[in-house]
């Protein structure tokens, strides 16, 4: 909430300024406050094409356009020095304004700008060049320390957050991490598309580092982090996950037949939480998935919501939509997927059966390793910190019969570096997390999402694609 104030502030202090350049260049004020109707005021005023209201609606495109069209504004009221583009764009909130209200400040027409520039011995192609470079260059800082667009790929937070869920992912939040891979590709991820190649080059690469951040993360904050076991990529480059974090660092987590337990405690479930549930029919007769979806919401992931032999349905649902399913005439009876909350599932973490019993509906209980805080070490309990030590902190780690040694070390103890969190999907019974990979380290922690700016839905088409009621929402809000 916090930050969505401090977005709501940044912005109103952005169109005042933007309204007092409007009547300097004769144009309403209250246009400046119109959302469309600005970019095209804007727009006019600055001589460009009116093709840029097309790019202005393409996501990421639009990225790019937004920050020209600032930087073009900037040179509408003669702001044409490097250092005046430099704040303009990165602090525009405060810029604008204070910019607006200087008596030298005076609106260029588009002939005068163009004068002004050829004054200058600048041509079209240069203008453009340092244009689209100021661009790309602040798209980058911002993409880097402030917010990142995401979107949400899988089903594993159904229904809290849906397939189709465009984000904005705050870095400030929680402190913005300093690049491990600064040299990279600027505004793509690991992969540079067409060429599909590395992003990215491994010769430089700095420590962790992160700044200092509004909060730290709380038990049940929705989090993007990179996906920690995917060891042939840097941090920073990993893939990009998004699920619920359960347990933070010290905590002790308990899951017994699917319920979190938290330092003993029932831990709390998110309201639209789902779990896998069989459903049988009277005498056998059919349900419709596709009116059930529509009426219920239920997943998105044809692979979720199946016929699972005649009158039995395997339906992953949330708890509300239990009850529902139970009233149905149609329906015989609901019972949970007992095949998930049975035995030892080999997958789940560490990976030890011989000590550690777990599956996806049983697991723990087991501590979060906390900053400073030392355990002992013995056979009995490696597998739940030798990736930790090794490939998270840096050290090497052998085990010859019940000794263990670090960097060549004998060691009966170990004190972590880091924080730690447990997380998982809000769709239980559909979630590759912490149950299955483990711990994810503090280093590993991206950013908070913020809003949600686009949702939408690829069973519609046309406008009702669009899921009007989860626009300009926050995540969490949505999700709890």
């Amino acid at each position: 909430m916090g930050f969505l104030l401090f977005i709501i502030i940044c912005l109103l202090l952005f169109y005042y300024g933007l309204s007092r350049l409007f009547v300097k260049a004769g144009r309403p004020a209250w246009k400046a406050f119109v959302p469309i109707l600005n970019w095209k005021e804007r727009i006019e005023m600055m001589g460009k094409p009116k093709t840029w209201m097309i790019w202005l609606f393409i996501p990421l495109v639009n990225i790019l356009y937004i920050i020209l069209m600032q930087a073009e504004l900037l040179k509408s009221f003669g702001k044409f020095k490097w250092y005046q583009t430099f704040f303009g764009l990165l602090a525009s909130p405060v810029y604008t304004p204070l910019m607006a209200h200087q008596e030298e400040t005076q609106y260029l027409t588009p002939e005068k700008k163009i004068a002004f520039e050829k004054g200058e011995g600048k041509s079209t192609a240069r203008e453009w060049t340092e244009a689209i470079i100021f661009a790309v260059v602040a798209a980058t800082f911002i993409r880097m320390f402030l917010i990142e667009a995401y979107t949400i790929p899988t089903p594993s937070m159904e229904q809290s957050l849906l397939v189709g869920d465009y984000l904005f992912v705050s870095k400030v939040n929680y402190g913005a991490r300093v690049p491990n891979t600064p040299l990279a590709f600027p505004l793509v991820h690991h992969t540079i598309p067409l060429i599909n190649t590395k992003s990215y080059v491994e010769w430089l690469k700095w420590p962790y580092k992160r700044l200092w951040g509004f909060q730290d993360i709380k038990r049940n904050d929705i989090v993007v982090f990179n996906y920690p076991i995917e060891d042939f990529r840097p941090v920073d480059k990993r893939e990009n996950y998004i699920k619920r974090c359960v347990a933070i660092a010290g905590d002790e987590i308990e899951v017994k037949d699917g319920q979190i337990y938290i330092n003993g405690a029932i831990g709390k479930n998110p309201e639209k939480y789902e779990e896998r549930y069989m459903v049988q029919t009277k005498d056998g007769r059919p349900l419709s998935i596709n009116k059930l979806r529509e009426k219920m919401g239920l997943s998105s992931n044809e692979n979720e919501n199946i016929p699972f032999g005649p009158g039995t349905y395997s339906l992953t649902l949330t708890p509300e939509n239990v009850e529902k399913m139970q009233k149905l005439p149609v329906v015989e009876k609901v019972t949970a997927s007992a095949s998930l909350k049975q035995g030892v599932n080999l997958r789940a973490f560490p990976s030890d059966t011989a000590h550690f019993k777990f599956s996806a509906d049983n697991f723990g209980p087991i501590t979060i390793p906390k900053k400073g805080e030392t355990v002992t070490l013995e056979a009995s309990n490696i597998a739940l910190y030798k990736r930790l030590i090794t490939l998270y902190e840096g050290h090497q780690l052998e085990q010859k019969d019940d000794q263990i040694f670090i960097d060549g070390k004998p060691a009966t103890e170990y004190t972590f570096a880091m924080d730690y969190y447990f997380m998982m999907g809000d769709n239980r019974h559909n979630s590759l997390d912490s149950r299955f990979w483990g711990f994810v380290p503090e280093d590993h922690v991206v950013g908070k999402p913020v809003l949600i700016w686009m949702s939408l839905d690829k069973f519609k088409k046309g406008f009702s694609k669009i899921r009007w009621s989860r626009l300009l929402r926050s995540p969490n809000s949505i999700a709890m």
